[in-house]
């Protein structure tokens, strides 16, 4: 608490602030909610799905018209347990058994770290965990990255409805891709781009996040 926070800066110079988690551990009691005026998380200690999180930021946005303001949206998809729109699992993983427990990935990662390996280093991926229920969560995955892009399509709809779109981030965004495009200018970069950065290094790296955050 001794440090000040982004949200903190932006609301001393008149933004207002607010926060949509679907993670349980980015809550209120971890000490998140520095700077923000609303901090909308889970109170259950269970991650939320978009469904839940985007209305209610939706909501908060058409009422910030006129105003600057700084909004944190934290999406949990893709992440296990996936659990992805019909319409992505429809595209996506249209194969995986409806009977097949998204649940039952999570355990696997504890039973390839503890168990994943033969003395001689020859890996037990296969004898863990089948290589058709590999391509099934890989499919999911997949439909959740879907999912997540559909939602952030929805949050730029609401902005571009609203008449907001030229004044966030996102326009800041493009203008950097602009920049980089101009004969002699050897880099450019936003604080649009620096978050996407850092956000796929939490995914591992993900190329999919790269495209996936305006």
């Amino acid at each position: 608490q001794r440090l000040d926070t982004l949200a903190e800066c932006l609301q001393r110079a008149g933004f207002t602030t607010a926060a949509f988690s679907g993670s349980p551990l980015i809550v209120p009691a971890k000490q998140f909610d520095q700077g923000f005026e609303l901090f909308d998380a889970s109170r259950e200690g269970f991650l939320r799905r978009a469904d839940l999180l985007v209305p209610p930021a939706l909501d908060w946005l058409a009422a910030r018209r006129g105003e600057r303001f700084f909004l944190y949206l934290h999406l949990m998809e893709p992440h296990a347990p996936y659990i992805p729109l019909e319409e992505a699992r429809a595209r996506f993983a249209p194969d995986v058994p409806r009977d097949f427990d998204a649940y039952e990935m999570l355990g696997w990662q504890w039973d390839l770290r503890s168990d994943g390996f033969e003395r001689d280093g020859r890996p037990r991926t296969d004898a863990i965990v089948p290589a058709e229920r590999r391509q099934w969560a890989s499919d999911l995955y997949d439909a959740c990255v879907w999912s997540a892009d559909h939602w952030v399509g929805v949050v730029l709809a609401q902005l571009a409805a609203l008449g907001l779109d030229d004044e966030t981030l996102v326009e800041a965004d493009r203008l950097a891709w602009t920049l980089r495009q101009v004969p002699g200018v050897q880099t450019a970069t936003s604080v649009a781009d620096t978050v996407r950065q850092v956000t796929a290094g939490t995914f591992e790296g993900s190329p999919k996040w790269l495209t996936l955050l305006p």
